[in-house]
């Protein structure tokens, strides 16, 4: 009876050593390609997969616990290309994956600003008011009013 007990206690374990050591890391850094600088906050993530996550302040990011495959690597941060890369992991490896971005421009559409002049006093409004010239938004070069 010891000896069934045994049998059974211990293949669970082993079992679970296995499936531990077939599990790998990716680690690296995501920079822009032009100026080598460090890009917080990028996002790096395996399709098909809800394995993921984002780039630190210095530009670091790891990505644990990826099993076994073959995964395409995508990389996304906004006002750079999107950055889509194949790769295969073995078991219980660590993969070192250095991500250059190449920025990219984004084409907005144009933004109308429009206003009303009301009738009545300055003085006698509500709320606080301040009155801002054309010449001080100019001469200030203020983009947030």
């Amino acid at each position: 009876m010891k000896n069934l007990l045994f049998k059974y206690s211990i293949f669970p374990l082993l079992l679970s050593g296995f499936t531990m050591a077939s599990y790998s890391s990716i680690h690296g850094k995501v920079t822009d390609s032009k100026t080598n600088q460090d890009l917080m906050g990028a996002n790096i993530m395996l399709d098909g997969t809800m394995l993921g996550t984002a780039s630190d302040e210095n530009g670091h990011y790891i990505i644990t616990n990826v099993p076994i495959g073959n995964y395409t690597l995508r990389v996304m941060f906004i006002g750079y290309e999107t950055l889509e890369q194949e790769i295969q992991i073995e078991g219980n490896q660590e993969y070192t994956i250095q991500i250059k971005l190449k920025p990219s421009a984004i084409e907005l559409k144009e933004t109308r600003v429009t206003a009303e002049k009301r009738k009545g006093k300055v003085t006698e409004a509500a709320a606080s008011i301040e009155i801002i010239s054309a010449r001080d938004i100019k001469r200030e070069s203020t983009t947030n009013i």
